[in-house]
């Protein structure tokens, strides 16, 4: 390409990178990331690409959960997302290992197969592994690498070497317990195994975002003010009856215009307040980004703890979901158009719609068609040591039952995972470790750090026209 950005002189330009990843796993000892073993070489670092050519390095890391699993596990598989900085370029790939995943060894499983995507995200692109593209300013290309494939059964692999990967982020809880039996996991990487360690102060401070937010009455006093207003200024169908419960009730606000001969596309949101506060009046203000873009917008309630349990907001969650499906088209949406959203414990609640076997209702396995779970509860453990939990009231078994660390989504879809850089550090750590869980079962997602941002900001920027976050739900949503 050409390096026309200013003060460059439009002087032509060749990148070439040759990034290594994994090495296979040996009958002594694990296989090497990130390293050629023919050659002893490393990659070339970020510095030097940047400095010499019209690029920026967005991501360079190690993919977790890539290594095929072993006695002795493969290396892990790289990742290296490169964006073009000049107005126009052309690529030449010559990657490998997109079809067959390199095998293990002696009872060892194999690793992950390689891929390359341009702009990652709900607009991605999967390439061939040989490829020419022609690429414009803005593009981005993801290369991710394949994990080696481990050496000896895995059930035999070191219990230490196991905690040391899950420390290191080369692998997930998840992973440890499905793929190498081991339980008691904990359930972040550099944090690994020291929530328990927390004093009860620590914890809440951690775990329950009203106990470090600031002005918090004021903010909530606000986003209810912003809600009653859009229900004056916007169409909407208020109370709508999903279900028995008391509070099974919606509100749908129909897109101005139909969009298709189908209907418009629907957004169904789920409100947050931790399974036993807030109500989806506090939230219609997210109307306010979707309707206008030409989305139907439905916000919805459910009954809250102590009055029923988490199981049966759970439910009452997925009935909402199912009823819009069947009902949507007769306010002007269209049911093979849904995406849901919810934050806080909304975004739990996506989390494990989900996770939900929707054939079992008779329903379409791809009901949802792309999701946003914002500032979520995935590990609802934590809850049970905090003053939350007085009204939730769950119990252990329950607890892991219902967290959506344990249960990915059962299929690949757009999938959007936002949180506050602000947010106490375990309470981000549940949304990384929920994205790494969907990616080691193959389901590519974009995560969102909102920086500065509090667990309440997060929750506020869905209904802001002008956030990154509302703009990327609008571009998942095709609008």
């Amino acid at each position: 390409g050409v390096d026309d950005r200013p003060g460059r002189g439009s002087r032509p330009f060749v990148f070439y990178d040759v990034i290594y990843g994994g090495y296979g796993g040996r009958s002594s000892k694990d296989g090497a990331e990130a390293l050629c073993p023919v050659f002893n070489a490393t990659n070339i670092p970020v510095e030097v690409h940047e400095s010499q050519a019209p690029v920026r390095v967005r991501r360079f890391e190690l993919i977790s959960d890539s290594a095929g699993a072993g006695r002795f596990r493969g290396g892990c598989g790289v990742r290296k997302d490169v964006e073009l900085l000049a107005s126009r370029a052309t690529v030449s790939l010559s990657g490998d290992r997109h079809r067959h995943a390199p095998p293990g060894l002696a009872g060892g499983l194999p690793g992950t197969r390689g891929e390359t995507v341009l702009n990652p995200g709900p607009a991605a692109e999967r390439l061939a592994s040989k490829e020419t593209r022609d690429l414009v300013k803005g593009d981005v290309l993801s290369y991710r690498l394949s994990g080696a494939g481990g050496y000896g059964p895995p059930k035999e692999r070191d219990e230490a070497a196991i905690r040391r990967d899950l420390a290191d982020g080369y692998l997930t809880a998840a992973s440890a317990r499905e793929t190498y039996g081991l339980e008691e996991t904990g359930r972040h990487q550099e944090d690994a195994m020291t929530y328990r360690n927390l004093s009860p102060e620590a914890l809440e401070l951690e775990f329950n975002p009203r106990a470090v937010a600031r002005n918090l009455d004021e903010r909530l006093a606000a986003s209810a003010a912003a809600s009653a207003e859009t229900r004056a200024r916007l169409d909407c169908v208020l109370d709508v009856r999903y279900g028995p419960g008391e509070k099974e009730t919606l509100d749908i606000f129909p897109a101005a215009s139909a969009g298709s001969d189908r209907g418009a596309p629907v957004q169904l949101f789920i409100h947050g307040g931790y399974w036993r506060a807030m109500d989806k009046s506090d939230y219609s203000f997210i109307a306010d980004v979707f309707q206008p873009a030409g989305a139907t917008t439905v916000v919805i309630n459910y009954d809250l703890c102590p009055a029923v349990t988490l199981d049966t907001i759970v439910e009452q969650s997925n009935r909402s979901i199912a009823w819009t499906w069947r009902n949507i088209a007769d306010y002007g949406g269209d049911p093979e158009c849904l995406y849901v959203s919810g934050n806080s414990a909304g975004g739990h609640l996506t989390a494990m719609a989900l996770a939900h076997d929707w054939e079992a209702e008779g329903l379409p396995a791809d009901l949802i068609k792309g999701a946003a779970p914002i500032t979520g509860v995935f590990d609802c453990e934590p809850v049970l040591d905090i003053t939350v939990n007085e009204e939730v009231r769950l119990e252990p078994e329950a607890a892991r039952r219902l967290s959506p660390l344990r249960h990915p989504p059962r299929r690949a879809l757009p999938l959007l995972i936002a949180v506050g850089g602000a947010e106490p550090r375990l309470w981000i750590k549940m949304s990384e470790d929920y994205a790494a869980l969907c990616r080691a079962h193959g389901i590519e997602c974009d995560y969102m750090e909102m920086p500065g941002q509090d667990h309440f900001d997060v929750s506020r920027a869905v209904g802001d026209p002008e956030s990154p976050l509302a703009h990327a739900m609008l571009r998942m949503m095709g609008l």
